[in-house]
């Protein structure tokens, strides 16, 4: 009786996929089809053979050798878009701090400013809020 894989994924095709740069958005998306390469091996194949003593062993080879070398270097650079989005957050709650500083010096000088520049401070602060709030949460990697 044949066996047909639902999900076929062979090492060539993965190579492809890599060496094109399209395919793959992330690192994190490699992993599962290097697992349906030796899924699908031990599925085709009866435990016990041959191939199937070797699928499994290479999948635990590929396993610890992922977690071991890709995955800690995965986490440095998700570390490093945590610490580059606080930066732009924080980057960004200056410059509306800023603008709204210069907005209420400005409606502050104005002898009967409009409702329209109340409405645009009011706006700017209400922004500015959100971005302290924002800037003060503690962003965890994990």
């Amino acid at each position: 009786m044949i066996q047909v894989i639902a999900q076929p994924m062979d090492l060539g095709t993965i190579k492809r996929r890599l060496e094109k740069g399209h395919f793959y958005a992330h690192p994190d998306l490699v992993q599962p089809d290097i697992s349906l390469v030796f899924a699908n091996a031990m599925q085709y194949n009866p435990a016990g053979s041959d191939v199937h003593v070797m699928a499994s062993t290479l999948q635990e080879l590929c396993m610890s050798k992922w977690q071991a070398m890709v995955a800690p270097r995965l986490v440095e650079v998700r570390v490093v878009c945590v610490v580059h989005d606080q930066a732009h957050m924080r980057a960004l709650c200056q410059n509306m701090e800023s603008s709204a500083l210069q907005m209420d010096t400005r409606t502050s000088t104005q002898k009967g400013s409009g409702s329209f520049e109340k409405r645009e401070l009011e706006s700017q602060l209400f922004h500015v809020g959100l971005c302290s709030f924002a800037c003060s949460q503690t962003m965890h990697v994990g």
